[in-house]
């Protein structure tokens, strides 16, 4: 009877153990993605290719919020800002097929401004309230520039209303 004890006490300890270490990588897991934007090395099979999935990629992160700061001038956490506050530039990186080396692709991210939803309108032109943006699209502008092997170099510029 005196080992069931010890044994059953030994079993509620270790599954404390397990939800207290899935509770503390949950909690770190939220940190880490609230201050920090992780961007993944893709592969493609060409310059080209890489320029246009640098400008898809970073399209995604806006559908997901992660530059919902740009809005208010500041870039999300880890990311290079520009001269005037609107622009963010993000350092991808990717890999080209059949090659392990990887080659740099910077993308600018710029607020560009606002467009009204079919059906809104919208007087005047000057500095637009918080309060007036909700049912506004954002306007972003995107400048993708990716550098590959023997100086060669793909730029595609892109628009995106979100």
């Amino acid at each position: 009877m005196k080992n069931r004890k010890r044994g059953s006490a030994l079993f509620v300890a270790i599954m404390f153990s397990f939800i207290g270490l899935l509770v503390i990588a949950g909690l770190v897991a939220v940190w880490y993605r609230l201050t920090h934007v992780l961007f993944p090395v893709k592969t493609y099979t060409s310059v080209r290719e890489a320029a246009a999935g640098g400008i898809k990629l970073i399209a995604s992160y806006i559908d997901q919020g992660f530059f919902r700061d740009l809005e208010k001038g500041r870039c999300p956490g880890g990311l290079e800002s520009t001269n005037n506050g609107t622009c963010c530039k993000v350092n991808l990186k990717y890999r080209l097929l059949g090659s392990e080396r990887e080659y740099a692709n910077p993308v600018y991210v710029c607020l560009l401004g606002y467009q009204a939803q079919p059906g809104m309108e919208i007087t005047g032109v000057a500095y637009t309230s918080q309060a007036a943006r909700f049912g506004l699209n954002f306007v972003y502008g995107f400048n993708s520039t990716a550098y590959g092997p023997n100086s060669v170099t793909a730029y595609v510029e892109a628009v995106y209303v979100k």
